[in-house]
């Protein structure tokens, strides 16, 4: 079992969405699999929908060294397992190589969009849509600016979602710098070394725990609906409808 300590953060599936719940299941993701009720700091911070029908038995962990980045210390997200340290579902949108999470030059965990058809990041109840080529700020590092004062943060890989939860490292500061700029260090590996890593079987122990400084809220359980224009020029737009609040009117999700 590996240390709390080395957990970076955990990738919680939303609730009521079956694609994060596939994620978690995959094989090529069995590596960085953990159960939630393992570690009473994650138990205790997730939080589900009242019309959800039981919480997340598992997450997905991101590490310092049980399980290390491939790309230069930054945590790759899409469907090519050969090359994305968390592989999703092939599902419509997603590219092979989606996004990253990784540290910023503040030590600040931030999830980085290279996409085509963009990342959605909801900061409590505020979201500005997919976004391509964008960088989100999940974690304010050493200070207690943006985004410390966030109670939920979930990020929505073209109808993945995840709710982000950080380990909490305040107790050991120095020892955390220095993970953290080891792992920023790290060079990207060459094309044995990724046969290598796509050749190893998974490995079946279980990780434990990661980043903190928020308490989270109950999640929203989004659906996208497609509204379509009429007229000589129609315009499909994408909304999202919050199940939790029906009575709440949709929200716009793309520009």
């Amino acid at each position: 079992m590996i240390s709390s300590q080395d957990i970076i953060a955990w990738l919680v599936p939303a609730p009521n969405c079956p694609a994060a719940e596939k994620t978690i299941s995959m094989p090529e993701n069995t590596s960085r699999r953990v159960p939630c009720a393992g570690t009473d700091f994650l138990s205790s911070r997730i939080k589900t929908s009242l019309l959800a029908g039981s919480p997340p038995q598992h997450a997905l962990a991101l590490t310092f060294t049980g399980q290390p980045p491939r790309r230069h210390g930054r945590f790759v997200i899409g469907t090519d397992a050969r090359h994305c340290d968390i592989v999703l579902p092939k599902l419509e949108g997603i590219s092979p190589q989606h996004c990253s999470v990784g540290f910023d030059d503040l030590s600040r965990l931030t999830l980085d969009d290279f996409s085509d058809m963009g990342t959605q990041v909801w900061y409590d109840w505020d979201c500005a849509g997919d976004q391509r080529d964008y960088s989100w700020i999940l974690t304010s590092g050493y200070t207690d600016g943006f985004p410390s004062n966030v109670r939920c943060i979930t990020v929505d890989i073209q109808g993945v979602r995840f709710q982000i939860i950080a380990n909490d490292h305040s107790s050991e500061k120095e020892a955390f710098a220095e993970k953290v700029d080891a792992l920023c260090a790290q060079s990207d590996p060459d094309a044995a070394q990724l046969d290598a890593l796509w050749s190893e079987s998974p490995c079946t122990s279980p990780c434990t725990s990661p980043f903190n400084i928020f308490a989270f809220s109950a999640l929203p359980v989004l659906r996208h609906i497609v509204v379509k224009g009429l007229g000589e020029n129609p315009r499909d737009e994408v909304y999202l409808w919050d199940m939790g609040r029906p009575w709440e009117p949709i929200i716009r999700a793309s520009a």
